[in-house]
């Protein structure tokens, strides 16, 4: 198993983690698409702030 390293998590983590992913997918490949999700609202959420500086952004509840 070269390339692969154990990270030590909590049995419940463990468990949480496994009602994210899909049947035969990899914990590797289940924690890339959480991370990528995340970046993804990091992006979106500095987007929103620059929009919000500039006076370009109006949220929905405002409208």
């Amino acid at each position: 198993m070269s390339g692969y390293a154990m990270i030590p998590v909590r049995q419940d983590t463990r468990e949480l983690l496994k009602t994210y992913g899909m049947k035969g997918e990899t914990y590797d490949v289940l924690i890339r698409k959480l991370l990528s999700i995340a970046d993804h609202a990091q992006i979106m959420e500095t987007h929103y702030q620059r929009l919000k500086e500039k006076g370009e952004f109006v949220p929905l509840s405002d409208l």
